[in-house]
């Protein structure tokens, strides 16, 4: 049996994505943005935290190290760089690019996921990494739009809020099943100074 973290993970993301879609609700140039860099740290933190352990340690079978792994440390940089940015009123379009470039690897291993048939339930994993990568893409025309065009950088944070409300359900429900599974197979586990 080995012992692996994706439900804390994914219930991290899981917060991490809702908290980002109240942030666009709310306007990214509004004057409460600076109540999300705690927030977005502490998410940025875990996410990146986990993301490398399971990265550089390989916990997890196969390629879910790297599908897991490298997908939380994305998203987490991206966490940790927007509430910096955040605090010292920086743009957003330089992480729109790391956004949308972190969206597009992290589509890519979902649709991999998918393809490749990995895991018990390939299809909601897949989906879920593909509809929490979307809003990674809409982030570059919104940042870059934001000043010049308005109404389209608008419609990009309506679609992005929409697919990160719907991809923090869907990570939300796999972190509860998660942890349900876990606590009933872990509940004779013993670790080794303990045997």
């Amino acid at each position: 049996m080995y012992i692996v973290f994706v439900t804390l993970m994914n219930a991290n993301v899981a917060v991490a994505l809702f908290l980002l879609a109240v942030f666009v609700y709310r306007g990214i140039f509004s004057e409460s943005a600076r109540n999300f860099v705690p927030a977005f740290t502490i998410t940025g933190a875990v996410a990146t935290a986990t993301g490398l352990n399971m990265v550089f340690t390989a916990p997890m079978p196969g390629s879910w190290n790297i599908v897991m792994g490298e997908s939380s440390v994305l998203i987490g940089v991206l966490l940790l760089g927007t509430a910096w940015s955040i605090s010292k009123s920086y743009s957003f379009t330089p992480l729109g690019v790391y956004g949308a470039m972190a969206g597009i690897v992290v589509i890519t291993m979902g649709l991999r996921v998918i393809n490749l048939e990995l895991g018990s339930n390939p299809m909601p994993t897949g989906l879920a990494l593909i509809v929490a990568a979307v809003p990674g893409i809409f982030s570059l025309p919104a940042a870059f739009f934001a000043k010049s065009n308005p109404g389209l950088s608008r419609l990009c944070q309506w679609a992005a809020i929409i697919l990160l409300v719907v991809a923090a359900g869907m990570l939300a429900y796999t972190a509860i099943t998660g942890y349900w599974g876990h606590l009933d197979s872990f509940k004779e586990f013993r670790p080794i100074y303990a045997r």
